[in-house]
């Protein structure tokens, strides 16, 4: 006599496991490696500037300020 009367006990409570470490996988492993990729610039090798990450963006607005700058001597306007 069975006393289970969910069938195979542990084995019908295997994906809850599976699911626990593709989420454990996702939070703290796939997520941050994907966030460090994006943000630090690893993949544009200074080719692809759309994903340059944050220092693109930092050598892009230095050089927008540098050329602001410029126009602005240029055209005689003090900056304060």
């Amino acid at each position: 006599y069975d006393h289970n009367i969910f069938g195979y006990g542990k084995a019908d409570f295997q994906y809850l496991y599976v699911y626990l470490v593709e989420l454990l996988l996702s939070l703290f492993v796939y997520t941050p490696l994907v966030q460090i990729l994006l943000f630090t610039g690893i993949l544009g090798c200074g080719t692809l500037p759309f994903v340059g990450g944050r220092p693109h963006e930092v050598q892009k607005c230095k050089f927008e300020e540098k050329e602001n700058t410029k126009e602005d001597v240029i055209n005689g306007i003090q900056t304060i």
